[in-house]
């Protein structure tokens, strides 16, 4: 999948889930790490960084992360200790979104 792919994919499935605006800042944050990491598809992003580049509270990044990774558009492999989290965007259309996530339809 293209970059423009994944986001048509995104607002697509976005337009039925109703996703907040903490999660549409967080998906593309993420989505645009891995651009600028060339593609890296596994960017490695610390809740701090996130919080500070976006504005937002950790409860709601983790909030919005879970949500992201219940709807299938993110695997969240999270670091321990000092180790970073990284969060892979998901491509693959097989690896399907899913419409029966946390989220109501609107």
């Amino acid at each position: 999948m293209s970059y423009i792919d994944l986001i048509n994919r995104f607002w697509r499935k976005a337009e039925f889930l109703g996703f907040s605006a903490t999660e549409i800042a967080v998906y593309f944050y993420l989505l645009n790490a891995a651009n600028v990491l060339g593609w890296n598809l596994s960017p490695k992003v610390s809740h701090r960084i996130l919080q500070e580049k976006l504005c937002l509270s950790q409860t709601a990044i983790a909030k919005a992360l879970d949500n992201l990774h219940s709807c299938n558009f993110i695997m969240i492999d999270k670091g321990a200790g000092r180790r970073k989290s990284s969060y892979s965007i998901v491509m693959d259309e097989v690896q399907q979104v899913k419409t029966d996530c946390n989220k109501e339809y609107i």
